[in-house]
C-alpha cells in the first residue's frame, strides 16, 4: 500500500480534505488511524473494505479540533496562532501520509496573503485593536515595522521583534500602543499621529528576494458611539471592524400564561434584548466583505479599553487591553440604495438571552 495524494496544505476543513491510499485491498478490512494535531492531539480510527484504493476523508475529525478566538494580546508582538490551524496524518498498515495543515475556513488559504478579505485601509479609534494574519513557511524570517505619518513626516519603528517559522501568524495591532510608539520615536502628543502602516517583511533564510504584507490605518480620534464587533471570516481568521451607527434597542419578553380554576396563571417568563448597528457608507467590495459577518460561526462584541485580566489567544500574559463578549446576530440586511454607497446593518444580541423562568 502507498499514498497516493493528500489535501493541498493549508486547504479547507470544510472541502472533503481526502487521503487516498493505493494498492489496498482487503475483504476483512483496514484501520486507518486519522491524526490530528490541533488544539488537542486525537486518534481516531476508521475502518474501510477498500478494493484497490482507498480514500479516507478526515474532514469529521478535524472540525473539533480548532479553536479560532480574537487576539487579546497587551501588545503589538508577532507570534504564532497555531490554534487555528490542524495538522493531520493518515496511517494504515504501517504506511504513513505526510502531515497537512488544513484550516478553519470555507475557502483553501494562500501563504504569504493575508487571511483576510478586508480592504487594505481600514479605521482604528483610540483603544481599538486590529490584527494582521497569514500563513508563512519553514525557514523564512517575518519582521514587523510601523511606518506614522504625521503632516509631511513620516517616522519607522523597527524594534519589534522578528519570529521564524510555519503556521499561522498573526500581528495585533493595538491603537494605544501604536500611540505610545509614535511619542518614543518623535516625541510628539499621540494627536498628531494622523496614519499609520504596517508592514511585514518577510525574508527567506536561505537567500532570495523579501516578501512585504501591508496594512494601511487611518486614525479617527473625533468618533463615537456605535460597536465594534469581531468575527471568523472566511480564511479561517478573525476580522474586525466598527460599526459607528446605532439604530436602536429592542426590549422583547414573553410570559406564558395558562388558564386554572382560579383564573389567569403565570408559569413561565423570558426576555431577550437586541441592538440595531449600521456601518459606514461602503464600497461593494468592503459591504462584501462586510456580509460575512451573517455566515460567519462566531461573533464577538470587543469592549475596549479594559485594562488588567487574563490574555487570551495570541496574549503576551501582561493583561488584556480588550475583552469579549459572544453574541449571536439576531438578523441584519445589506442596504443598496439607487446610485448611493451601500450599508450593513447588523442586529446583535447576546449568545444567551435571560433564562426562562418556570413557576
Amino acid at each position: 500500500m502507498y499514498v497516493i495524494s493528500t489535501p493541498a496544505p493549508y486547504g479547507s476543513i470544510f472541502r472533503s480534505p481526502v487521503f487516498r491510499f493505493g494498492d489496498a485491498t482487503s475483504a476483512s478490512g483496514i484501520d486507518f488511524s486519522v491524526n490530528v494535531s490541533g488544539v488537542s492531539n486525537t486518534v481516531n480510527t476508521k475502518r474501510l473494505y477498500p478494493s484497490g484504493t482507498a480514500s479516507v476523508n478526515a474532514a469529521p475529525y478535524l472540525r473539533g479540533q480548532l479553536r479560532i478566538e480574537p487576539l487579546t494580546a497587551y501588545s503589538m508582538n508577532i507570534g504564532f496562532v497555531n490554534s487555528r490551524i490542524a495538522r493531520c496524518r493518515v496511517t494504515a498498515d504501517g504506511i504513513a501520509s505526510p502531515q497537512v495543515p488544513l484550516t478553519g475556513g470555507t475557502e483553501d488559504a494562500t501563504p504569504f496573503k493575508v487571511l483576510s478579505a478586508a480592504p487594505e485601509k481600514s479605521v482604528l479609534r483610540p483603544g481599538e485593536c486590529d490584527e494582521i494574519a497569514f500563513i508563512t513557511g519553514a525557514g523564512y524570517v517575518v519582521k514587523p515595522f510601523v511606518s506614522m505619518r504625521y503632516g509631511n513626516a513620516l517616522s519607522t519603528y523597527s524594534g519589534l521583534m522578528p519570529v521564524t517559522g510555519d503556521g499561522v501568524i498573526a500581528m495585533p495591532v493595538v491603537m494605544s500602543e501604536v500611540d505610545k510608539l509614535f511619542t518614543q520615536t518623535t516625541g510628539k502628543a499621540a494627536e498628531n499621529l494622523v496614519e499609520f502602516t504596517v508592514s511585514l517583511r518577510i525574508t527567506p533564510s536561505g537567500g532570495g528576494s523579501d516578501l512585504y504584507l501591508q496594512r494601511f490605518y487611518k486614525v479617527d480620534r473625533n468618533s463615537v458611539g456605535g460597536v465594534r464587533l469581531a468575527w471568523v471570516n472566511r480564511y479561517g481568521s478573525v476580522d474586525y471592524h466598527t460599526f459607528p451607527e446605532s439604530r436602536g434597542v429592542v426590549f422583547e419578553g414573553n410570559r406564558t400564561r395558562i388558564q386554572t380554576p382560579d383564573g389567569p396563571r403565570t408559569v413561565a417568563t423570558a426576555a431577550k434584548c437586541t441592538e440595531t448597528f449600521a456601518s459606514g457608507p461602503c464600497d461593494p467590495a468592503t459591504a462584501e466583505w462586510l456580509a460575512e459577518i451573517f455566515s460567519s460561526p462566531a461573533v464577538w462584541k470587543v469592549s475596549e479599553g479594559v485594562s488588567g485580566g487574563s490574555g487570551g489567544s495570541g496574549s503576551s500574559g501582561n493583561g488584556a487591553l480588550n475583552t469579549f463578549e459572544r453574541i449571536e446576530i439576531a438578523g441584519g440586511k445589506v442596504e443598496c440604495p439607487p446610485e448611493k454607497p451601500s450599508k450593513i446593518v447588523v442586529q446583535i444580541a447576546p449568545e444567551t438571552s435571560t433564562p426562562s423562568r418556570k413557576f
